[in-house]
């Protein structure tokens, strides 16, 4: 079949190291090996999803086949939570893998005990950590309240990765529910069903990362727009109103670039209906969760126009709630560019190539230059993904690759519409068989070389993360305090490898905080009760030993 896909795309593109890790400069270049890697998959998948097509077109029958399975829309959600669920389990091992998601779970620790942040503790330098920091005698977290207040819930009960799970099966349907408003039920099916088989959609959207509330957000805007432009209500324009609003309080700079877009498109079609109470209600209902965050930012900054990150990294940073990485950096219009187009590209590659592979370049560019341009939604999904790529030309960090390309990750559900407007262009064209034959084709040529390479990766990085977790949990007896001694492991730079974050109450069976050498002793004094172990790595290996305590 395809030569066995081509050797399984030379073995997997035949990387010689992890494509994604990280690095000193993680956030600037693309990963070493990451061009190599897409020159062979590009190789290797076109000829390959040709010949498979070829040999799928024999079969009778096109999309119309596809009629009987929309009827099953409810498979959908629970492949989708199920697929996620599968991934957060066995290949993310429950495991984080950013920094970003252990703030997350602080600011949801803080929320389920009705704060948006904390009294500093005492001896405040052995819990400092990248993201979490104390400011003004307060302990907080840098970013936005939108989905460290969905993670609460679940947080409080102790399951914290019931929230992906839950989110991917929202997230199907919503998208099913979107799409099937522009192209009817059999297309919508198809288009959810190729979202599913996108790497990027599965592996980010199994992390406890923010993008999967963002997502939800926007795509429920989107409903709300897509309905309100067949139906004017005032309660439609509402309900968007406080989906953007939402988006904003999540991730500010998204709903900024990519709601603000969806909030002007509806703005300029409710003037051209002259229905200035349905514009009401829409500013109004964004206006509410913008007031919710800035009253978070006040209770946890002091200050409602200060946000956590500009908390953490200084009132002369001017950010809108996240913001560059490593400030003072040079960043070029040139490098934006650069940022740009590996964005692009990576997009295509780990978002949308089930969507014949490697040519929704020009499905896209056939929907917009067809008269599916024409068509309002399939306008607005384009003015979303060339909107939401280009505002990193200004915002330079290309962000974690592991998952995949997570700052396109709410540009999924916009860039499948713009690919099944190309689609039913090339239906138009060759027929529903051969569009039929080249999408089976194409999920299968990628699906079976990329969810491989990124599981093998993501096993590889969850087991470094692990490791040091699972010395501690068969050396230490609770309650018990770890210090923690330099976990990472060149080139990674990055305090997930080892320290999570602990409780605000500090009533964590086991604290984790940082080895202060000669210092801990004073830390233990100040914890009476709990035993003292030091967690370093001795010819690569995590160790944990005993430290002798000095007890009161």
């Amino acid at each position: 079949m395809g030569l066995g896909i081509m050797i399984q795309i030379l073995v997997l593109t035949s990387p010689a190291q992890p494509v994604f890790q990280y690095g000193a400069r993680w956030f600037q270049e693309p990963a070493t090996g990451e061009f190599s890697f897409y020159l062979r998959f590009v190789a290797l998948g076109v000829p390959t999803t040709a010949l498979l097509a070829v040999g799928f077109w024999q079969f009778p029958g096109g999309l119309e086949k596809l009629k009987r399975l929309s009827s099953l829309r409810i498979l959908l959600p629970l492949l989708a939570s199920t697929a996620v669920g599968a991934t957060t389990f066995w290949v993310l091992q429950s495991s984080v893998v950013t920094d970003d998601e252990y703030v997350y779970l602080f600011q949801a620790a803080l929320l389920a005990l009705g704060k948006a942040s904390y009294p500093a503790p005492p001896l405040g330098e052995f819990f400092v950590n990248v993201f979490v920091v104390m400011h003004d005698g307060r302990w907080l977290g840098q970013y936005p309240p939108g989905h460290p207040l969905l993670l609460a819930p679940f947080a409080m009960v102790g399951i914290p990765r019931l929230l992906p799970i839950v989110l991917a099966g929202l997230n199907a349907s919503i998208s099913f529910a979107v799409l099937r408003h522009v192209f009817g039920s059999t297309w919508a099916w198809l288009g959810t069903a190729l979202l599913l088989l996108s790497p990027l959609f599965i592996f980010t959207g199994s992390t406890l990362l923010s993008h999967s509330t963002a997502y939800l957000a926007l795509a429920l805007g989107i409903l709300f727009f897509f309905r309100w432009s067949k139906e004017p209500r005032a309660a439609l324009s509402l309900g968007g109103g406080l989906a953007l609003g939402f988006l904003f309080a999540t991730r500010p700079y998204t709903g900024l670039i990519l709601g603000g877009l969806v909030a002007l498109y509806w703005a300029v079609c409710i003037i051209k209906q002259k229905r200035l109470f349905d514009l009401v209600t829409l500013v109004l209902g964004g206006g509410v969760f913008v007031l919710f965050f800035l009253f978070y930012n006040q209770q946890a900054t002091g200050d409602a126009f200060t946000t956590g990150y500009q908390a953490i990294r200084g009132a002369g940073q001017v950010e809108l709630g996240f913001g560059p990485v490593a400030p003072g950096i040079e960043h070029t219009f040139a490098q934006g560019l650069r940022n740009v187009a590996l964005l692009c590209v990576r997009f295509l590659i780990w978002g949308l190539s089930p969507v014949l592979m490697l040519l929704s370049p020009l499905l896209i560019l056939a929907a917009v230059l067809s008269r599916q341009s024409r068509v309002p939604e399939v306008r607005l999904s384009a003015i979303l993904v060339v909107g939401g790529m280009l505002s990193y030309i200004a915002y330079w960090s290309m962000g974690v690759m592991d998952t995949g390309p997570v700052k396109t990750y709410e540009l999924l559900l916009p860039g499948m519409i713009l690919a099944l407007a190309g689609l039913r262009f090339a239906r138009d064209r060759f027929g529903s068989r051969s569009v039929l034959a080249a999408s089976l084709a194409s999920c299968l040529v990628a699906t079976s070389v990329l969810f491989p390479f990124q599981t093998r990766h993501l096993r590889a990085l969850t087991d470094v993360i692990q490791a040091p977790h699972r010395e501690v949990a068969k050396t230490v007896e609770p309650p018990a305090i770890v210090f923690v001694e330099g976990m990472q492991r060149p080139p990674y730079e990055s305090w997930v490898f080892g320290r999570p974050n602990p409780s605000p109450d500090l009533q964590d069976p086991i604290l984790f905080v940082r080895d202060a050498g000669a210092q801990n002793q004073v830390f233990l004094e100040a914890h009476p009760g709990r035993r003292g172990y030091r967690l370093s790595l001795t010819a690569n290996q995590p160790v944990v030993l005993p430290l002798q305590n000095r007890r009161r």
